[in-house]
């Protein structure tokens, strides 16, 4: 055996010791996930997941209203009643954790959840809960038939859940939260919060956390077993051509591996000096807000084109969009037909620029569409470019934003409709947060 055979299989030791220690860290940070459940708004959590999962399966988008915010329930809404329009209901089924040993299976849900990170940004709260559980996530027609093509069964799910609050709400207990309308103390009944004296209703995001934003990501079955197989599919050949091929053969492998890693390198490169120069001027930017965005305001666009109410989005759009909103060709990259769904994934950062006072940012976004006719999911790719005013600083999470009505004064959460609820004035949401300027 020759100097270079040692040193290669040296490389290919040392890389296949990286994946074993890897592979136990990973094991090991799920299993401290699934138990940490200390939190006070793990119990929270499960509730709404449980209330939006019956709000599906009844095809009644107001059994989760409570506990939802403005921004999130309008866009629960919209997809149910697109559902409901397709004769089709979406099912949300956890499962018992499926064992591999031979031991019997536990009867509980699977379902556990953690907690993330907490912040507060501008006037509101966020704390980020993570759920994970196995089951199976498809839709079904009006007989009840499955039309979900894939066969998938028991995936491991995981979810990143966002949830808001106001900073001016403490964290007191609910009985002694005080009405807004009479100044009494108000009671609970069931997920409502009801003034005896006035018999006024609250929900229960006006005074404690309400979902704002949701995030799934799915690892099948099949899908994880091979990627646990694609270090022996590396290590392997490497291996073979080191003994039996010539010296030159050995680097074969390795040239497709750092094109690869080149060229992701340049990208993350490019990616992170235009995110330094955002940061700079706006130290709460991220990127995951900016997904956030992108999910909540293409699906917002979406569904105002879908029930011809362009008016309702012309505050979240420059004149460009807006514009490009109002040709009947324009189906937003083919996302506007009825029978899709869909969901941002990722998004990654191209460009940053400005000009003419306002910031620009555009970003690829990665979708997972569903589409009912077909039954398939499949994934794709679009390209956003977002606009704000010079200046202006993050200060809304999950489209939470509380600002001061240029006209009333009274204080509003525009994250919705862009509409002060008291005067009936238009908010130019540019000055305030960033707004779709281009999709293709």
């Amino acid at each position: 055996m020759t100097y270079f055979n040692i040193a290669m299989l040296i490389i290919v030791a040392a890389y296949a010791i990286f994946v074993i220690i890897y592979a136990v860290l990973m094991r090991k940070i799920k299993s401290n996930f699934s138990q940490d459940n200390n939190s006070i708004t793990t119990d929270i959590t499960k509730q709404v997941f449980y209330k939006i999962i019956e709000a599906y399966e009844k095809a009644e988008p107001s059994i989760a209203k409570n506990w939802l915010s403005s921004n999130y329930y309008e866009s629960l809404k919209n997809e149910i009643n697109q559902l409901n329009a397709k004769g089709i209901r979406r099912i949300i089924e956890i499962k018992p954790t499926p064992v591999e040993d031979g031991t019997a299976p536990s009867d509980e849900p699977s379902l556990t959840v953690a907690t993330g990170f907490y912040m507060e940004e501008g006037k509101n709260k966020a704390v980020q809960m993570l759920a994970s559980y196995y089951g199976d996530d498809y839709y079904v027609d009006s007989n009840g038939n499955r039309i979900t093509k894939a066969t998938y069964k028991n995936d491991h799910r995981s979810i990143t859940f966002i949830f808001v609050k106001s900073v001016t709400h403490t964290d007191s207990e609910k009985e002694n939260y005080i009405c807004k309308n009479c100044g009494n103390p108000l009671q609970i009944n069931g997920d409502k919060l009801s003034c005896p004296y006035c018999s006024t209703i609250y929900n229960v995001g006006d005074y404690d956390w309400s979902l704002a934003y949701d995030n799934t990501s799915v690892e099948r079955n099949n899908t994880s077993k091979a990627k646990a197989m694609l270090p022996l599919i590396i290590i392997i050949p490497a291996f073979l051509l080191m003994f039996f091929g010539a010296w030159w053969m050995t680097f074969i492998p390795a040239i497709p591996i750092c094109a690869y890693f080149t060229t992701i390198f340049m990208k993350s490169k490019k990616m992170k000096e235009n995110i330094s120069a955002l940061v700079a001027k706006d130290s709460l930017f991220s990127l995951d807000g900016m997904s956030q965005r992108s999910d909540r305001l293409i699906k917002k666009v979406k569904y105002a084109k879908l029930n011809n109410n362009l008016l309702q989005v012309k505050p979240f759009c420059t004149e460009h969009m807006y514009n490009k909103l109002q040709d009947d060709k324009y189906d937003i990259c083919g996302l506007l037909h009825d029978n899709i769904t869909f969901s941002v994934n990722t998004i990654g950062m191209r460009q940053y620029f400005e000009g003419d006072g306002i910031q620009y940012v555009t970003v690829e976004v990665k979708l997972s569409v569903f589409n009912f006719n077909t039954g398939k999911e499949s994934k794709q790719k679009i390209t956003a470019t977002f606009a704000r005013k010079d200046g202006v600083q993050t200060n809304s999470y999950c489209g939470v934003i509380n600002v001061e009505c240029p006209n009333c004064m009274a204080s509003i959460d525009v994250g919705e409709k862009a509409k002060c609820d008291y005067c009936g004035t238009t908010i130019d949401m540019i000055n305030y947060d960033w707004v779709l300027h281009d999709i293709f």
